[in-house]
This record gives C-alpha cells, structure tokens and sequence, in this order.
C-alpha cells in the first residue's frame, strides 16, 4: 500500500458558539482540531489508507491534544515536528450579515524544518500539498518548495490544494498567484474550489479555468461545486 504524506498545517480552531455576531461580541468557544492536510490524512486513515502527517505544533497542551487526535484517527506521526512556539492558533465566528469574523494567531506551523532524510521515503509513494499556510513565510515555505522538488525526484504522484482563505491574503491576491504557479506546474492533481479556479486562472467560465490551469501544467483538475458535485478534467 502506497503512504501518503500530508505536508501543513494542524492547529486548533476556537468556534463562537453564539453564531451571528462578531467575535468582538462572542465569550464562548469550542476547541476543535483543524487544519487542511491533517484532515486530510485523517480522512485517508479512516478510508484504510496509509497516511503520515508533516508538520509542526507547540510544546503546550493544544500542540498535544493535536497530536493525540491523530495518534486516535491511526495517522503516522512520525515525523511531526514540535516546536518551543505556541501552536497556531484561529478564532471563527460568523457575524449577522453572513460574513465570516476571523481572527488567525500564527505560531509553531510555521517553525517545520525540512527534512532531508524523509526524501527517500517519497520515492513511488504520495505527496499531498495542500496547506493554507504554507506560502505566508517562515520555515513551511521553505520545506513546502523542497518537498516538493523531493517529490519530482523520487516519482512521486503530486496533489496539489492551494487552500486559498481570503482572511490571510487580503490585498495579496497576486502574491498568491504567483507562489501557486510553480506547484500547479508540477502536481499531477490539483484540487480546487470554484472561487480558486477563478482566482488562480483569471478566467470568469468554468472551461476557460480549466484550459488555463492545465495549460500551467497539472494533468487531473478537480474543482468541488458545493451541492452540483464536483468536475473532473483531464
């Protein structure tokens, strides 16, 4: 059975229990683990797949109820990194006019150091990329890009979520663009949102995206249509 290894971040989500108001206005929160790629190699766990979480958490509580979460869901965490630095922290609430308050506490996901030891492991195995920090600096960025470049040298099958939030790139939307080019370039698979394919193509029509996104250089496109399903192009 191929492995599957998940590279991002895990961090703990604090969810305003009185929903329709901003945080400002919220005094009860509910702890719950998150983060794309952890879930992910949970989800993969639980479907009888092999999968092993890289990333980074703190020497504190949260950083170890994290890593107990994926020891409970059968993740290898083997080769998750702990770090002196806080665990990366996100407060969500959703306000009355359906907008989505946030407020994001970046600590130890950002603190991962690359690994050179684990590329042999990539070799005719599965790399998933698919963080929401990865590309906002600091030690992720850096192993994200070598992990990547592991990957292709070992045969690697790439996928490839640019997880775009909107919350942490607010009038950076260009700089996003720019750092997902090199990865949509070299994925086998990348997985989208309707709003991401646009975003990232420059296109206003689903076929016109998807031209664009496989002319960049990805062979399979997945875009999720929320309750239509989801398109796959090849």
């Amino acid at each position: 059975m191929k492995t599957i290894y998940c590279i991002g971040e895990l961090l703990i989500d604090f969810v305003a229990e009185n929903q329709g108001s901003d945080l400002s206005k919220a005094d009860v929160f509910t702890k719950k683990p998150g983060g794309a790629p952890a879930n992910v190699a949970c989800a993969i766990a639980k479907l009888g797949g092999k999968s092993k979480f890289v990333g980074c958490i703190g020497y504190d509580p949260f950083g170890t109820f994290l890593l107990s979460v994926l020891k409970d869901n059968d993740v290898d965490t083997s080769l998750t990194q702990r770090s002196k630095t806080f665990t990366t922290l996100a407060y969500v609430s959703i306000a009355e006019d359906g907008e989505r308050d946030f407020v994001f506490s970046r600590g130890a996901d950002k603190k991962l150091k690359y690994d050179s030891a684990i590329k042999k492991d990539f070799k005719d195995n599965m790399v998933h990329l698919g963080a929401a920090t990865a590309l906002l600096g600091g030690g992720l960025e850096e192993a994200y890009s070598r992990y990547l470049f592991d990957a292709l040298t070992q045969k690697a099958f790439i996928s490839f979520d640019p997880n775009f939030r909107s919350d942490l790139w607010k009038n950076e939307e260009k700089t996003f663009i720019k750092k997902c080019v090199p990865f949509i370039e070299k994925a086998h698979l990348c997985k989208f949102s309707l709003e991401e394919a646009y975003l990232l193509s420059g296109e206003k029509e689903l076929e016109k995206a998807c031209a664009v996104l496989h002319e960049i250089g990805t062979q399979v496109i997945t875009i999720t249509l929320g309750k239509e399903g989801t398109l796959i192009s090849t």
